[in-house]
């Protein structure tokens, strides 16, 4: 399965990374490890996220109040957003 990344999603990651850098030293490596180990599991089991329609899904990261956005379409896993839970929620329909 192909594995693509909108800009706006890699940007959502970067800003986490550096916010939870600024809170604790090494939080925003503990952060990216936890997205990278979320998007193994989603490629060997890619309907493992709850539906939010036909091809979207969202998996809910377990340490860190963030939801990872993502969609099935034919043999490619597009991230489409990693939000803030408690960020106004869809915000990110418009990606695509």
């Amino acid at each position: 399965m192909k594995l693509i990344f909108l800009p706006e999603a890699e940007a959502e990651i970067d800003e986490a990374v550096v916010s939870l850098d600024a809170a604790s030293p090494k939080l925003g490596d503990d952060f990216y490890r936890e997205v990278d180990a979320i998007i193994e599991r989603i490629l060997s089991f890619p309907h493992i996220g709850k539906p939010l329609g036909k091809t979207i899904r969202q998996c809910v990261l377990k340490r860190f109040p963030y939801l990872l956005i993502y969609r099935i379409k034919a043999d490619e896993l597009t991230i489409v957003a990693v939000a803030h839970a408690h960020r106004r929620s869809g915000y990110w329909r418009g990606r695509m």
